[in-house]
Parts: C-alpha cells; sequence; structure tokens
C-alpha cells in the first residue's frame, strides 16, 4: 500500500491492466463491477455547509469547464450566457 501511487499510470499500460495488491482489488474500478467498498469522497464540513447554505450573492448558478483550460472554469448568471459559453467552448 505504501509503495502504490494513485493518479500516476505507468507509460504503455491500460487503466484495466493494472494490478492492485489484493487489499486493494475492490477498488480497481476498471475490473471490478459497481461502485467501490467504501465512500468514493468524504465530504469536509465546510463542504456540507456550502451545499447547505450557499453564497449566492453574486448570482452566478451556472458553471462551464474550458475544455485545455487546466482545470479552470467559467461561470453565468443567466442560462443565456451560458449558452453562449457553451458555444464558445464548443459543447453545443
Amino acid at each position: 500500500w505504501k509503495g502504490y501511487t494513485f493518479w500516476k499510470v505507468p507509460e504503455g499500460i491500460s487503466m484495466k491492466d493494472i494490478v492492485l495488491p489484493p487489499e486493494l482489488a475492490g477498488f480497481q474500478t476498471y475490473t471490478q463491477p459497481g461502485l467501490i467498498q467504501s465512500p468514493i469522497v468524504t465530504p469536509t464540513l465546510t463542504s456540507i455547509d456550502a451545499a447547505l447554505h450557499p453564497d449566492t450573492t453574486d448570482k452566478y448558478i451556472y458553471f462551464l469547464a474550458i475544455p485545455g483550460g487546466n482545470g479552470a472554469h467559467v461561470f453565468s448568471k443567466t442560462a443565456k450566457e451560458h449558452d453562449e459559453y457553451r458555444k464558445q467552448y464548443g459543447y453545443t
């Protein structure tokens, strides 16, 4: 377990061909059907609070990932503006 590195796939090997130690085999989602045997993510208290009481001061209610933007997003206040971003970034 300590020697295993997450998020690094050796070159020339597909994800389904990566062999995990027996105690982690249930987490190999490319070969195991269904969901993994534990929570997929554990939200923090801050995340839960943000979901229950979102900051809507600026009224941004739409977001869109920018393709090739290294995780960058654009945010919109209206469906029209969101649709314009969708066209701009090739989502339509």
